[in-house]
């Protein structure tokens, strides 16, 4: 077993720049602290890309019969407001369920995401040929 010691950790949220890892992203996880000892194969941090976002949400079924991968749907997030998106997936076996029994997933991809919008934070999903009703 290799073992490292950090000296130093970029903040919590900090911008990673593109020639330190090949891509540009945040630190959206930080699993380690300054000074703490790790063995190989441990994952320190875990680093987003802001300009690709997905909002993963759970939808009656009644309420996706008529809705499409690639159909354009929004979302809309507190602070931040109305999102376009679009539909990349609808899953076919049930994450849970809901008031009108068993739910779906949905994953749209978020076009061209705003500042400020974050991992977890709750939206609300219309999806035009599907009734609004999201957790997402």
């Amino acid at each position: 077993m290799v073992e490292i010691t950090l000296t130093t950790i970029a903040a919590y949220g900090a911008f990673v720049a593109a020639d330190l890892l090949g891509f540009s992203g945040v630190i959206a996880t930080m699993n380690v602290s300054q000074g703490q000892s790790v063995g190989a194969g441990t994952s320190l941090f875990e680093i987003v890309n802001p300009s690709d976002v997905e909002i993963d949400a759970s939808f009656p079924s009644i309420n996706l019969q008529n809705a499409f991968v690639g159909e354009g749907a929004q979302a809309t997030a507190a602070g931040i407001g109305t999102l376009n998106a679009t539909v990349k997936s609808i899953g076919l076996i049930s994450n849970g369920s809901g008031k009108t029994g068993p739910l779906y997933p949905v994953t749209l991809s978020v076009q061209s995401p705003p500042g400020g919008l974050r991992a977890g934070m709750p939206v609300t999903v219309s999806i035009p040929n599907a009734y609004t009703y999201a957790q997402g």
